[in-house]
């Protein structure tokens, strides 16, 4: 008997190291498709159910079952589920090496993101090949907040299924976004009930971290859920069919808000007086809200949709993108104007109003209709002038309040001109060694406000020396001294001004000195990696000029001045130039981002003019005494 036993147990204890051998052995082959991962989840699956309750309606279920296995020893990663105050939770389970943490508001970069929670599991595995897994259920008793479902995520999936279960009694489309270059198949069955719809995708990457790129929405896998209606107890109940049900829905949030207008009416009148005109009382309250409501939290699109009130706004001195549009609304209206709240979605998102949802909007401002034209009022851009528009709201499709109808319009779209930013330096050479001389900057419109944001976080005490560094561009062999620069304001040009001391553009070598006069050397840090797979979008327009007037001492000259250079593409324009005019060398450097964005088609072009561009940087004058030359 005892022979049987230690024998049933030798044959266990090879047939678990078999097993772990086998687990080990499907690791490696995994490393080899995904080496730079440390975990990847092997299995997802991601079941979605509506059902039709007499309680709320349409509701749907949506079951997560993942599976993940470690690449590395001691691999520790975290998984998070992210979801809104309108859903709940009936399952959480992590497996094998997890800790459960409780629920967190989400932020990220400092930001607090009012409406957006997750729930997350902190994983530390210690073997290579070893698994664990992750188990959740989330109950949606309201439908519009399931308008997204991605298939890429932070970690790489070997395989992963998406299937809907749909009654007949529901109308949904499920649009496939950006499938194009992925493994994605789709199967739909009917059954007796409705019908099962069943995506199927393999071997996807993690998503990218690289910097500057577009919004995931532009780029990875993802299911749009078009909800249009479903039919309970024999009647057809609308969702969103039509943006007419989006809107109305939207609406009915914005009457319920319960704004109380009457105290507005003091803070309104220490903000205008009955002399100023009617475009000075618009800027004076648009500027209020920007300087005087701390913009608290932004909403990543799915929700939160409801304005705050605007005296509550008001009295907290704090609020999110919508309670600073409702604000900025209510007072304009008790002014006098026709202000209304809208609705858009910012460049962050692929979608417009062509499919009605939750996913195309993920920001509010106030529309004011004025001389049978709208100005849009965006007070979460702080320093931004009246009729300036951010990039990211830029030619964005914008939903306008209009009673029980609504109005469509486009935000404006501005060129790269009025962002202008221009340094005017005029540079000597001294002691032989060292670069001397006054140094002016002026911004506009996004530089402007880009600077100016800058700045405000900065305390007031160390303003100069935040200066200091901006116009020595961290360079620490540039001395900068005597700056002299305004308040922060509101003018359409700022401007500020000080003294360079530079030491690191000099060198002389037999009898020749030379002299490499741009300090700053703009773009020449943009050189992409080789690998680099998407677009390069920059947060505005650029439009920057480099003005520098050189003077060659006494008893030199200069006997090399470097060619220039001119590369040129409908995505990015950069000219360098040198002239002389007597003892003085003129350089001008202009560059300009026209779109605010290089292509993924163009990244080969880019980086080529980049290299070009540092090349040309990197040519000096060529001085010698006067007489050496002779």
């Amino acid at each position: 008997m005892k022979k049987t036993i230690l024998i049933l147990e030798l044959i266990l204890v090879a047939s678990l190291n078999l097993l772990a051998q086998k687990q080990i052995d499907y690791a490696r082959t995994i490393k080899t498709q995904f080496p730079d991962e440390e975990v990847v989840i092997s299995k997802s699956n991601i079941v979605i159910e509506f059902e039709i309750k007499s309680k709320y309606g349409l509701t749907a279920s949506k079951n997560i079952e993942l599976e993940f296995i470690a690449l590395e020893k001691n691999t520790e990663f975290v998984y998070p589920v992210f979801y809104s105050e309108d859903v709940k939770f009936d399952e959480f389970k992590a497996g094998d090496g997890s800790r459960l943490r409780s629920d967190d508001y989400y932020t990220s970069n400092g930001v607090f993101h009012d409406d957006i929670k997750v729930k997350y599991s902190i994983f530390k595995i210690p073997l290579f090949g070893s698994k664990s897994d992750l188990k959740a259920r989330l109950l949606f008793s309201d439908t519009r907040y399931l308008p997204i479902v991605d298939f890429s995520e932070p970690i790489a999936i070997l395989e992963k299924e998406v299937q809907f279960i749909i009654p007949s009694e529901v109308d949904v489309d499920l649009i496939p976004m950006n499938f194009e270059g992925f493994d994605i198949q789709v199967t739909e069955v009917a059954t007796k009930k409705g019908r099962i719809v069943t995506f199927h995708a393999n071997n996807l990457e993690s998503i990218s971290d690289e910097e500057d790129m577009p919004a995931k929405s532009y780029i990875y896998p993802h299911i749009f859920i078009h909800l249009k209606s479903y039919y309970s107890a024999g009647k057809k109940e609308k969702v969103f069919e039509t943006i007419d049900d989006q809107y109305d829905w939207y609406n009915q949030l914005v009457a319920k808000v319960g704004n109380e207008t009457d105290d507005l009416t003091p803070v309104l009148n220490q903000i205008i007086t009955p002399d100023q005109s009617d475009d000075e009382k618009i800027a004076a309250i648009f500027y209020w809200v920007q300087d005087n409501i701390r913009y608290l939290a932004f909403e990543n699109g799915i929700a939160g949709f409801q304005p705050a009130s605007c005296q509550k706004v008001l009295n907290n001195r704090y609020g999110d993108c919508k309670g600073m549009a409702n604000l900025t609304s209510e007072l304009l209206k008790k002014a006098g104007f026709d202000a209304r709240l809208a609705w858009l979605g910012t460049r962050h998102l692929a979608y417009d109003y062509s499919i009605p949802s939750l996913a195309d909007d993920n920001h509010m401002i106030c529309a004011l209709h004025r001389n049978d034209h709208w100005l849009f009022l965006d007070a979460t851009e702080t320093y931004s002038k009246m009729g300036e528009y951010a990039e990211r709201i830029q030619n964005r499709p914008v939903l306008i309040q209009n009673g029980d109808s609504y109005i469509l319009e486009t935000v404006p779209k501005s060129t790269d001109e009025p962002n202008l930013q221009q340094y005017t330096l005029n540079l000597a050479l001294v002691e032989g060694s060292v670069i001397e001389g006054d140094v002016k900057v002026s911004l506009a419109k996004e530089s402007r406000a880009e600077f100016m944001n800058y700045l405000s976080g900065v305390p007031s005490k160390k303003w100069e020396t935040a200066l200091k560094y901006y116009l020595s561009y961290g360079n620490n062999l540039v001395t900068v001294s005597d700056v002299q620069m305004p308040g922060l304001g509101r003018d359409s040009v700022y401007t500020f001004s000080g003294h360079l001391r530079i030491t690191d553009k000099i060198s002389t070598f037999d009898n020749e000195t030379y002299v490499y006069v741009d300090p700053f050397m703009f773009f020449s840090d943009y050189k992409l990696d080789k690998d680099r797979k998407y677009a390069l979008w920059f947060n505005y327009k650029k439009n920057v000029k480099v003005d520098i007037h050189f003077e060659v001492p006494e008893g030199m000259s200069a006997v090399s001045v470097p060619q220039g250079i001119h590369l040129q593409d409908e995505e990015f324009d950069f000219n360098v130039e040198f002239t002389r005019q007597g003892k003085t060398i003129h350089y001008h450097m202009l560059a300009k981002i026209p779109e605010a964005e290089i292509s993924d088609d163009k990244l080969i072009q880019w980086n080529d003019a980049i290299t070009k561009l540092v090349d040309t940087y990197q040519q000096p004058i060529i001085l010698k005494s006067e007489t050496t030359t002779q």
